[in-house]
């Protein structure tokens, strides 16, 4: 069954702008970085699209783990000169969270980077992949195992369980409590509350020993036990340990799994309920939908509130929720071989091959996305979208 024109066309969500606010942008200076903005790419040629989806060479896999370690160090550094040498407290309680936001930010590109090794998407040998992660992410910010991960992610997410009751995903938001037909002022509770309560804090970082200490393999156990054995010692000889609880314990485990959860929540149409009789790509592209930032150009006049909602929501959208490819997940479901580096041109290059992707969605702004899950699940709106 072929879907036609009509339908073909990227659909927008009822909140927030209906069309590519990208496009308002093209004439400014510095296009690259209103991408990164967005999230929105630019179209590229068909030579340019070959190239985009291409895995990278493993040199560019070390030096994102070595720009983002870089930060990571600086930001703590920064956080520990706001606890033992600011001139006054108020100073240093607003450089600590500048610390702990970046730090997070860092955290979770980290994670982004794993998640596309684990794709093979960003270097071809997998086994090296596997290396570099177990020592420059998983073991260092205590995070889930490969072989898990893979398992749980790579086998049970993807595709065919996507959104059904067998995707680990859609069963860890049914256990937070979240069901269709739930009640809208419950529904907004749970959002923004889920992750500070203390039992989901506690879960969180069980999970995070477990799955770094038990679970793993003998091999991998040794080296991550060597490495926080070898690590405490340090905090011990230099008495640090305070100022390892404030600029790593509570990032790692309070803030990244609250900023972890915002993204995860906002990913799927969760719950979603197939309808067998629709075509199986148009489908698959209901349960997700491109998460943009930005609004149109403003007039001269209210240019200064246009920057100002850049400053305090698109920029900090795109670092704490949103890093690295996650505007783009849609995509990524789509096509999971191609890297972080070109998924967001490649998913605008690819709008119009609706037989081979099937139909897009859009929505611009954070909020956006959270209404549209809130139409589905609390107003049994099957399809938030126009």
């Amino acid at each position: 069954m072929d879907i036609s024109h009509e339908d073909s066309r990227t659909k927008y969500s009822k909140y927030g702008p209906n069309y590519n606010v990208r496009n308002s942008y093209k004439y400014l200076p510095c296009q690259s970085f209103w991408t990164w903005i967005t999230g929105k790419g630019i179209p590229l040629s068909n030579d340019e699209v070959a190239k985009a989806k291409k895995i990278p060479e493993e040199l560019f896999l070390l030096k994102e783990l070595f720009v983002s370690w870089l930060l990571i160090v600086s930001f703590i550094c920064t956080g520990f000169w706001s606890i033992n040498y600011a001139i006054n407290s108020s100073m240093s309680i607003v450089i600590l969270f500048i610390s702990w936001f970046f730090t997070v930010s860092c955290f979770r590109s980290l994670q982004a980077i794993f998640h596309y090794t684990t794709h093979g998407s960003i270097m071809k040998n997998m086994g090296r992949a596997k290396r570099y992660s177990l020592f420059f992410i998983t073991t260092p910010i205590l995070y889930v195992g490969w072989d898990d991960y893979r398992n749980a992610h790579v086998r049970h997410h993807h595709i065919s369980n996507l959104c059904s009751g067998m995707d680990p995903d859609q069963i860890f938001i049914a256990k937070q409590k979240f069901r269709k037909g739930m009640p809208e002022f419950e529904y907004w509770l749970r959002v923004w509350l889920t992750p500070l309560k203390p039992n989901y804090i506690f879960n969180e970082i069980i999970f995070s020993l477990k799955n770094s200490f038990v679970i793993p393999s003998k091999i991998e156990i040794i080296f991550r036990v060597f490495f926080w054995l070898v690590s405490l010692f340090f905090l011990y000889f230099y008495n640090v340990f305070f100022e390892f609880i404030v600029l790593f314990v509570i990032p790692r485990f309070i803030i990244f799994p609250y900023s972890m959860w915002l993204q995860l929540f906002t990913e799927h149409l969760w719950f979603f309920e197939k309808d067998i009789s629709c075509p199986r790509k148009e489908s698959y592209g209901k349960l997700s939908w491109g998460r943009f930032q930005g609004r149109d150009l403003p007039d001269k006049k209210n240019m200064i509130i246009w920057i100002i909602k850049i400053l305090l929501c698109d920029i900090p959208v795109r670092l704490f929720i949103y890093p690295k490819d996650l505007p783009n997940h849609d995509f990524h479901h789509r096509y999971a071989g191609v890297s972080y580096k070109k998924i967001a041109d490649l998913r605008v290059s690819m709008e119009c091959k609706y037989k081979k992707y099937g139909p897009m969605r859009e929505v611009w702004g954070f909020v956006s996305s959270l209404r549209v899950i809130r139409d589905h699940l609390c107003r049994n709106d099957v399809d938030p979208f126009i």
